[in-house]
């Protein structure tokens, strides 16, 4: 098993749920939010994570698709959502700048954040 995937194992486990419908809400994986179309959206407007990009700028949208980990949202709450972006290491949990996102974990899940916020909590 590759240790992304090994980390993505263990915030499952952490988080108490599963992929999928887990009673309080749905845990999407790998960007697949195809039934959410606003997220959708949102996601492609943020593309692949650039590797270099400031908190502050809007105009290096990706190439590609978004991909966190996990999208969850909440069944009592639909404008909340959780973004969950992994790592295989601690070292790249995040960078000084936060502004490294296909390569530290923090910077990643605040990239797709600026693209979420002004329709999400």
């Amino acid at each position: 098993m590759a240790i992304e995937q090994y980390t993505e194992s263990i915030t499952l486990r952490e988080m108490k749920c599963t992929l999928g419908d887990n009673g309080w809400g749905y845990v999407f994986p790998q960007g697949d939010v195809s039934a959410i179309d606003k997220v959708e959206i949102l996601l492609k407007k943020a593309g692949g994570k650039p590797k270099q990009c400031s908190l502050n700028d809007f105009s290096q949208g990706g190439n590609g698709k978004a991909k966190p980990e996990y999208i969850i949202t909440m069944n009592d709450d639909a404008n909340t959502i959780i973004v969950v972006e992994c790592k295989g290491t601690v070292k790249k949990h995040a960078s000084i700048h936060l502004d490294n996102p296909r390569n530290f974990a923090v910077d990643g899940v605040l990239y797709y954040a600026k693209f979420l916020k002004d329709e999400y909590n």
